[in-house]
């Protein structure tokens, strides 16, 4: 599938900034305003970013009418998710990506704006993986200040690190596509599932069952989509939670398995590479990457690359 790369933004370009999911608060709207004119953009505020209906900014229709009216307006360059949590999967129904594939402009955020990621893919139009404004302060801020800089180069960085012991060797070219693993598996089967053939999938978790964990990669292994796959990227699974920690469990009933470990059990009869410890998702070394964008992985006992 040909992709689409947004153009690199210059300075005085336009950023506007919208709510997908939970609502914002104004001291983030404000902090976030300021960091970004100080990289020489102009920021401007969707319509209804600072509505409120229950736990989410505003309702299902003021939220995608953001989302569209971002997508659609030829000034705005980029657009910048405020937060996740949950909510961006309930607005992606029927959205309009004429405007955007005229006017391509660069979309960022991570965790439940990997929905709104896959269907972007699924219409051939790259975006950033990134933390949001409202995850940047458990982020470096080195980490925080490459995602200017990356969309001043219209394109991502490289990745050289020292391979975990428990990566798999060998080397892969693709697409880059996922996100966060619980979100994926509720977008399995739907427009807005990035995966095809040949793909190198990323995926990263938080706050989850162990044995979630199994039941997801177990339901993306019985549909197909793990085979289609030329490598794989983990990033981090931070706060997992074990049987012992659940009610209905006692101390004595542990999965048996770390995340990692659950993982590698259903593609290490693949034959592909596999990155471990991958510097991306809810850490605090959450590297902003261009997800929809051909990648090459390589890894050996040494060095593990991912690059453009």
């Amino acid at each position: 599938m040909h992709m689409i790369i947004p153009p690199a933004l210059q300075p005085g370009d336009t950023i506007r900034l919208i709510a997908t999911a939970r609502y914002v608060q104004e001291e983030l709207v404000q902090s976030t305003e300021e960091r970004l004119r100080k990289e020489g953009f102009q920021v401007q505020q969707g319509k209804n970013l600072m509505a409120r209906h229950f736990q989410f900014a505003g309702t299902d229709a003021q939220r995608k009418a953001d989302l569209q009216t971002a997508m659609d307006d030829p000034a705005v360059k980029a657009i910048f998710v405020m937060r996740g949590g949950y909510g961006s999967h309930r607005i992606l129904e029927g959205l309009d990506f004429q405007g955007i594939k005229t006017h391509p402009k660069w979309l960022v955020g991570f965790s439940d704006v990997t929905a709104i990621h896959g269907l972007f893919q699924s219409e051939g139009i790259a975006t950033l993986h990134a933390a949001m404004p409202s995850t940047y302060y458990q982020s470096s801020e080195e980490v925080v200040a490459k995602i200017p800089g990356i969309l001043k180069a219209g394109q991502g960085t490289d990745w050289v690190l020292e391979t975990h012991e428990m990566s798999i060797p060998g080397e892969a070219e693709g697409r880059l596509v996922g996100g966060n693993l619980s979100v994926l598996n509720s977008i399995l089967g739907t427009e807005c599932f990035p995966v095809k053939e040949g793909d190198i999938l990323m995926i990263e978790d938080l706050d989850e069952m162990l044995y979630h964990v199994d039941r997801m990669m177990l339901q993306l292994s019985r549909a197909g989509v793990l085979k289609k796959l030329s490598g794989l990227v983990i990033g981090g699974f931070s706060a997992m939670r074990d049987n012992t920690e659940h009610f209905g469990f006692s101390k004595d009933d542990p999965f048996g398995m770390s995340a990692e470990e659950i993982i590698l059990g259903y593609v290490k009869e693949l034959g592909i590479p596999v990155m471990v410890g991958a510097p991306v998702g809810h850490i605090h070394e959450n590297r902003p990457m261009v997800l929809g964008a051909g990648v090459k992985l390589s890894i050996d006992d040494l060095v593990s690359r991912m690059g453009h």
